[in-house]
């Protein structure tokens, strides 16, 4: 996806800069990536070895190592374009949400005409789009598909393309929530409107759900331990082994 204004990449990830007070805070995405996803291992192995099956007469001449990387990279190949459709699907969403006029790519148009539907449906109203908060309290910041009215409520929901939700989206969607403002392109600080519900507007290409976050407080707790985590990594981990005796 492309990055947000504040954003910029680090050797640990993206973090973002206040360039009016010079603070630094890292992003709620690369904190996360501190939470190991065993479902993610198991899928890549199975894309290795599913790579492997279906090229096996092909690769039987190839070097070992040529063999192995084929292999190892299978999923990251996989992923890369499952990002880009990501991204272009946001993008358009994005442009639509803001009325600007735009041309639906071709990859991402059956998960852009769901988000028609959706709107079409629930008649929400769009008042935030791509925003970036931030928490001075916990020293973090991150950005926000989409806060919009709803049924009479203030919804905070992220777009999500995969083949389905995951716990995980509650953390961050929680750490959305709690951030203690609203930072624009011009380090501008703004009030957060009062987030009543959290949600994952989940986008395939036959269909839409918007799945509700529940037990937000508990999803909280549990990011703020993996902010630790990513601090422990970042800052001490180096430092942790003296020179042996």
């Amino acid at each position: 996806m492309t990055a947000p204004p504040l954003a910029r990449e680090t050797p640990f990830g993206r973090e973002y800069y206040n360039f009016r007070t010079q603070e630094r805070a890292p992003s709620i995405t690369s904190i996360l990536k501190v939470i190991n996803k065993e479902q993610v291992n198991s899928w890549a192995v199975g894309m290795a070895a599913s790579h492997a099956n279906e090229n096996w007469d092909e690769m039987a001449d190839w070097h070992p190592s040529r063999r192995k990387e084929a292999m190892v990279s299978a999923h990251e190949e996989y992923t890369a374009e499952r990002a880009r459709i990501g991204t272009l699907v946001h993008e358009t969403c994005e442009a639509i949400i803001k009325g600007i006029p735009v041309e639906v790519p071709k990859e991402a148009a059956s998960y852009v005409g769901q988000f028609g539907k959706f709107v079409m449906e629930k008649r929400p109203r769009f008042t935030h789009s791509e925003v970036t908060v931030w928490s001075r309290t916990w020293g973090y910041a991150g950005t926000a598909d989409i806060i919009m009215e709803m049924d009479g409520e203030t919804v905070l929901a992220d777009i999500k393309t995969g083949r389905s939700a995951h716990p995980e989206n509650g953390l961050q969607l929680a750490a959305l929530k709690y951030a203690d403002f609203i930072i624009d392109p011009a380090c501008e600080e703004h009030d957060i409107p009062q987030i009543r519900r959290l949600a994952v507007l989940h986008l395939r290409p036959r269909g839409w759900k918007l799945i509700p976050i529940r037990q937000e407080r508990d999803c909280m707790k549990a990011f703020c331990a993996a902010l630790e985590l990513f601090r422990w990594k970042d800052e001490v981990a180096e430092h942790v082994l003296g020179v042996a005796a």
